[in-house]
C-alpha cells in the first residue's frame, strides 16, 4: 500500500529547492541581524551588572528575569499583535529581529556576566599594583581571560539561536507572499 502517490512525491521534490532557497534567504539574515543586536544588548547588560551600578543593575536583572521567564513565541505575539493596539507598529521582519535580539540578549548577558565574574579579582589587583591603569588592566587582563570563557557559550547560543528563529514562521504575516 502506497503512502504517497508519485504525483505528491514529484511535487515535493520539485518544490523543495524553492522552499530551501526561501528559508535560507530569510532565516540567515534574521539570525545574523538578531545575533548582532543580542550581542550588543548582552554586552551592555553584562557590563552594567559586572560594574554593580545600583539602579541600572536592578533594571537589568528585571529585564533578564522577564525575558527569560516568557516564551519567545509569546514575546513575538506581544510585539507583533499587542503593540499595535497602543500605536506602535512594526513590519514583520524588524519585529522578529527586535524580539529575537532582545530575547537572546538576555541569555547571552548572563553568559558574558559569568565570564567576567570568573576572572579572579586578584589578577586585576596585581596589574594595578604593577602600575597598570584600571582601563589597561581591563583590556589586558579581564577581557582576554573572560572572552576565552565566554566564546564557547556564545557560539553555542548562536547554534541554538538558529533553531529558535524557526518560531518566526508562527506569525501568519511571515509566511504571506508579500514577505521578502
Amino acid at each position: 500500500k502506497k503512502i504517497m502517490s508519485e504525483r505528491v512525491i514529484s511535487i515535493l521534490i520539485e518544490s523543495f529547492p524553492k522552499l530551501l532557497a526561501y528559508g535560507i534567504k530569510v532565516t540567515v539574515p534574521l539570525t545574523l541581524l538578531s545575533f548582532v543586536l543580542a550581542l550588543f544588548v548582552a554586552l551592555i547588560v553584562a557590563v552594567i551588572q559586572y560594574a554593580k551600578i545600583p539602579l541600572l543593575s536592578f533594571l537589568c536583572r528585571v529585564y533578564i528575569w522577564i525575558i527569560r521567564g516568557t516564551p519567545v513565541l509569546v514575546q513575538l505575539f506581544i510585539v507583533f499583535y499587542g503593540l499595535p493596539s497602543v500605536g506602535i507598529v512594526f513590519d514583520a521582519f524588524p519585529a522578529a529581529v527586535l524580539v529575537f535580539g532582545l530575547n537572546e540578549g538576555a541569555y547571552m548577558a548572563e553568559s558574558i556576566r559569568a565570564a567576567l565574574e570568573s576572572v579572579p579579582q586578584v589578577l586585576i589587583s596585581a596589574a594595578r599594583v604593577q602600575g597598570a591603569s584600571r582601563l589597561k588592566a581591563i583590556f589586558t587582563i579581564l577581557i582576554p581571560i573572560a572572552s576565552k570563557v565566554a566564546v564557547p557559550s556564545l557560539f553555542n547560543s548562536l547554534m541554538i539561536f538558529e533553531l529558535t528563529t524557526l518560531f518566526w514562521s508562527s506569525l501568519p504575516i511571515f509566511i504571506s507572499p508579500a514577505f521578502p
